[in-house]
């Protein structure tokens, strides 16, 4: 079998206005990654029948998979429906159980609204969405799979989750390997395999930054254990264990408590840690001291310390650590103060400089890191690299 190759069309003018960001895009795509298939497109067009129907027909037949989402609502600017219909010259019909479904789950309805609701394509399957009104449709033109999905990021996410994911995946596709890796360069990474790969093992191999982290994805399993080897101190996490569930686990099973004192994160590491299903048995709280009033006033950080080093110093960090642990009476805590930017402090002092900072076991340790990126970037690593310096500290006691 050859490599099930799909596309991602998304409609909304929304999305081309810049007001929405497009994350159903990169939630599809992840998926289907790990499904096997290689996503070769994304695509995003108005709510507009003629430009759906063109991004269609452009891959009717030279894809295996066609997925979009948008514009399946019963607004007059829902143009899906019409815009697929017309790429595949089918019509458009009435069903009686879409009609039924949305008469149940509408609070504001209309006749119009109700009718336009209950429209699918003829000989589309409909697939049950459970987390909203508007249903999904399956069609297949030319050996090209095609699903119409709503536009809500919730709604996309159930639905891939429960009903999709047992049609889309793929039987007997090639095996691929995955590792986690933090706090390391991409390039850093590529020279390091390089050394020991020749360029047809790496072509192989796809490295997928994000914020603070690496995602290595290989069809080849020596190269998952050279950088096993190579990288140990990087690699402490399984593939899709999220790292602030993995660390409020391992401080759980050792019956201990943690804290956090944020400045130019502004509650970042508090909000992560939050969303984690029974954080509130090891994380206490955390204290935003953003302003250099409210590091004295709340942290405790003497003022003549803050003059003498300034607040984005390794010795305000490590004095962040420590009082906040004693404040909220915990176990290990976390602190982070640097230069989100856009503007710099001074020359010495750049944007993306931060100095984070962990307290466990009785030990504070610092580090210095220097962040690339805009403002929201800078915070978003900042906030990741914490919890791995943490738990790194928690795993190798």
């Amino acid at each position: 079998m050859g490599i099930m190759k799909a596309v991602v069309l998304c409609v909304g003018d929304e999305i081309l206005k810049g007001i929405t960001l497009n994350t159903n895009a990169k939630f599809i795509s992840e998926k289907l990654l790990e499904m096997g298939y290689e996503v070769t497109e994304h695509i995003v067009v108005p709510d507009n029948g003629r430009k759906i129907s063109e991004a269609v027909k452009r891959h009717i037949g030279k894809t295996n998979l066609l997925i979009l989402t948008g514009g399946i609502g019963p607004t007059l600017d829902d143009k899906t429906t019409e815009g697929v219909a017309s790429a595949l010259n089918r019509k458009i019909i009435y069903d009686p159980l879409l009609l039924k479904i949305a008469e149940k789950r509408m609070k504001y309805k209309s006749e119009e609204i109700l009718l336009r609701q209950s429209r699918r394509i003829e000989k589309s399957k409909i697939i049950k969405n459970k987390a909203g009104i508007a249903q999904c449709q399956y069609l297949k033109e030319k050996n090209t799979h095609i699903y119409l999905l709503p536009g809500v990021p919730n709604e996309v996410k159930w639905i891939i989750n429960n009903e999709l994911i047992f049609n889309l995946k793929i039987k007997n596709r090639k095996k691929e390997f995955r590792l986690s890796l933090f706090d390391i360069p991409e390039t850093f990474v590529h020279i390091e395999l390089s050394k020991r790969f020749n360029s047809k093992d790496l072509r192989k191999v796809s490295l997928l930054p994000s914020y603070g982290s690496i995602l290595l994805v290989s069809e080849s399993k020596p190269v998952i254990d050279f950088a096993k080897k190579r990288f140990k101190e990087n690699h402490i996490l399984p593939y899709k264990k999220e790292i602030q569930a993995v660390l409020l686990e391992e401080l759980r099973k050792k019956n201990m408590t943690l804290s956090v004192a944020e400045s130019c994160t502004g509650g970042m590491v508090g909000e992560i840690l939050t969303k984690t299903r029974g954080s509130s048995r090891v994380f206490k709280g955390s204290i935003v001291a953003y302003a250099n009033e409210i590091k004295t006033s709340i942290l405790g950080i003497e003022k003549k310390l803050l003059k003498k080093y300034g607040a984005v110093s390794s010795e305000v960090s490590k004095k962040m650590a420590e009082n906040v642990k004693n404040i909220l009476k915990t176990d290990s805590s976390i602190s982070i103060t640097g230069i989100a930017g856009p503007d710099a402090e001074r020359k010495e002092k750049p944007v993306g400089l931060v100095y984070i900072s962990t307290f466990y076991k009785g030990k504070t340790i610092t580090v210095k890191e220097q962040f690339s990126g805009d403002r929201n970037s800078i915070r978003e690593k900042s906030a990741n690299v914490a919890l791995y310096n943490l738990l790194r500290r928690v795993l190798n006691e």
